[in-house]
């Protein structure tokens, strides 16, 4: 629960909601995880792309998020639009698969990240893995085995034990699957202290202490 408040500090729930791309101190050439890179003193500075809460964005290659396939339950993820006869504030619900946590967050920050923060700086590092997408195989559970790429994406953390003790204790990412359909990433000894948001998770007497459990998503936007 304190984690969930903490997470609520750092990253509004209006970061959930995602809504039109704002501008920002970000432009739309500047989506990698070295986002600028200037020269101090002859040294590169790099930073990263975060929101105003100081929550950064790991800038992954596609096989780790975007280009995993997509066959959840063979639904294509959902497009936000207007519902007409409804008020602003829900203008674009959608009936969203209950499995589409990674992307619906991944979008969420992807508006949200319109600055640019040095790793040092970075209050919680948010790492853009869709771990467990791809929930389904001609309408049959699946259970999902990515070993190759969990080890894979460790390379690219580069700032996980860093700043903070133990590793990986300011970095987190998303799990759209029950927790207990997670096992190959969670007994990953990798992870351990990493933080994940799930959309379900198990009693804390059997389950892992490092999920936490946030609603089903809904994928709506604000009409501007």
């Amino acid at each position: 629960m304190k984690w969930l408040i903490w997470l609520s500090l750092v990253l509004p729930v209006s970061a959930l909601i995602a809504r039109p791309t704002k501008t920002g101190n970000v432009s739309n050439g500047q989506l990698t995880e070295v986002a600028k890179v200037n020269v101090s003193r002859g040294q590169p500075v790099i930073k990263l792309k975060a929101t105003s809460s100081g929550v950064c964005m790991y800038d992954l290659p596609p096989k780790f998020n975007i280009d995993i396939t997509n066959s959840s339950f063979n639904k294509h993820v959902p497009v936000p639009q207007r519902i007409d006869g409804v008020g602003p504030l829900f203008s674009g619900l959608h009936d969203t698969n209950q499995f589409s946590l990674d992307r619906v967050f991944y979008d969420r920050m992807q508006h949200e990240a319109t600055t640019l923060l040095r790793p040092e700086d970075c209050k919680l590092f948010y790492v853009p893995y869709f771990s467990q997408w791809e929930t389904s195989n001609h309408g049959m559970w699946a259970h999902v085995d990515r070993s190759h790429l969990d080890t894979e994406v460790l390379s690219y953390l580069v700032h996980m034990g860093r700043f903070r003790k133990p590793s990986g204790i300011d970095h987190f990412l998303t799990i759209s699957r029950v927790e207990r359909d997670c096992s190959v990433l969670l007994t990953n000894p990798n992870y351990r202290h990493m933080k994940k948001i799930g959309i379900e998770k198990m009693p804390n007497s059997h389950g892992d202490p490092t999920v936490f459990g946030v609603p089903y998503p809904a994928w709506f936007r604000y009409s501007t």
